[in-house]
């Protein structure tokens, strides 16, 4: 797992910290040279997101559409892998790939 100083990290928070060079980015039990050497493969794949729209389980007809946060100025992706087409709803917003969830009271129903 990917942290900053000992907290968690997103995607979009990992980006900015390897773009930035950040120092306290630690990387799971790697030591820094490992770590660095991560943050410098991983970042190519940083660039695009994109997350299933229904994450439910043992339902039998799924959404299957993804969410793809596309960074400002990029072009909407097609496909991937230049081979696989994308079926997408695209965002620039990152509040909107991370909304803010209310809590429950009382927990799960």
């Amino acid at each position: 797992m990917t942290s900053l100083a000992g907290a968690p990290l997103n995607a979009v928070q990992l980006q900015r910290a390897v773009v930035e060079g950040d120092p306290r980015l630690e990387v799971g039990a790697l030591s820094q040279k490992n770590a660095g050497e991560y943050a410098s493969a991983i970042l190519p794949y940083l660039h695009y997101l994109c997350t299933p729209l229904d994450n439910r389980v043992g339902v039998e007809h799924r959404f299957r559409r993804n969410l793809c946060l596309v960074p400002l100025g990029s072009s909407e992706p097609k496909v991937f892998q230049r081979k696989y087409p994308l079926d997408c709803e695209f965002t620039r917003s990152v509040r909107a790939f991370y909304p803010v969830l209310e809590s429950r009271q009382g927990g799960l129903p």
